[in-house]
Order: structure tokens, then sequence, then C-alpha cells
């Protein structure tokens, strides 16, 4: 699986200077537009942690998940160019990871079973959106690998906190169009930090 994790950047000192009710509508706007986004592409919202959202990309095709991932990152930390909204688009940062993990239930605080995923992998991905700055994607090189994305960008060494062994990442900001297939034809493109 891939597991995107994505983060609003400055929200502390956004909600320091805005009321309880207005940050609430900048947060649900962007937790609505994060969901719409890892909808399109064919992604399922783990879960909202704070400011933050988890989501998980799955299918037998580790290029095809992956390279879903990469661009629900992209398009997350994307400026709202031409879209026309009362609530301001908070800054976003966001990590991919491409690894195993356990996904199953655990059971919530209220009784209920909630769907996670746990494992390496995860704490990876949220390791790596820790890394970013705002308008970043920060993907593990073993999510370029399996996206089959030419890595034209230099990763760097990353030492991750509470974790043994370092890992490569290449930082990316959002380009100009997605590494899916477009009508049918393979595009791969060559991200710009």
């Amino acid at each position: 699986m891939s597991i995107l994790f994505a983060d609003v950047r400055g929200s502390t000192a956004l909600a320091e200077r805005l009321t309880a009710t207005a940050f609430s509508d900048v947060m649900r706007g962007f937790y609505a537009r994060a969901t719409g986004i890892v909808e399109r592409f064919d992604g399922t919202m783990d879960k909202f942690i704070g400011d933050g959202v988890v989501a998980l990309f799955l299918g037998d095709d580790t290029v095809d998940h992956a390279r879903r991932a990469i661009d629900a990152a992209h398009a997350l930390v994307a400026p709202r160019d031409g879209e026309h909204e009362a609530r301001p688009w908070p800054p976003v940062a966001a990590g991919v990871h491409t690894g195993t993990a356990w996904l199953g239930l655990i059971p919530d605080p209220h009784g209920t079973d909630d769907l996670t995923a746990l494992g390496d992998s995860v704490n990876v991905a949220a390791h790596l959106c820790a890394a970013a700055g705002a308008g970043e994607v920060a993907i593990s090189s073993e999510t370029w690998s399996a996206a089959g994305v030419p890595q034209t960008i230099v990763s760097r060494s990353l030492r991750l906190k509470r974790r043994r062994r370092p890992i490569a990442a290449r930082f990316s900001g959002a380009p100009a169009q997605s590494c899916l297939a477009v009508g049918g034809e393979s595009k791969s493109l060559r991200y710009s930090p």
C-alpha cells in the first residue's frame, strides 16, 4: 500500500489569530477538500488527526497506487489557483511512503471498530510529512521506485525520529500535471523541487 500524510502548516498561529469558529471553518474546508482529492485519486481517507489527514492507497498494481498517492499529495499542497471560495486554503505539507502495513479493525473508545493501518511504513509516511515544508511533498525512494516515475530529483538521506536506519526521500512541489495515465497513454513527469 501507499500511505499519505498531509498536515496544515502554521495551524497553531492560525488558530491564535482566528476565532474558534473561523478556525473551525478553515479546518473543515481543509478536511472536505482533502477528502475530495483522496477520493478523486481512488484513495481511502483513513482518519483526521488534529490538523492533518491520513489516506491509504491500495490495489494489486503497485505502480498504480504509488502514482495515485503521489498525485493526490501534489494536489493537496497545490495552491488553489482559479478557484473562488470564501475560506482560504491553508499551507499544507505532505509525505508519501509505499510499503507493507497491517490493515484491520481496532476498537475505538466508543465501542465500535475503526479501520486503520499500522506498522513501520505508516510511521515513515508520518515522519516524511513532518520533514516537508509548506507546499512541499516528501516522497520516499520506495514510492518513487514503485510508481515507475523517473527520479530526476536528488534524494536526501533523512534520519527519522526513533528510527535506526535513515530513509532516502525526494522533496518536490506541486507539478503542473499528473503522472497518471492520461487518455490511455502513460505520462512520466519530472517533478521540480
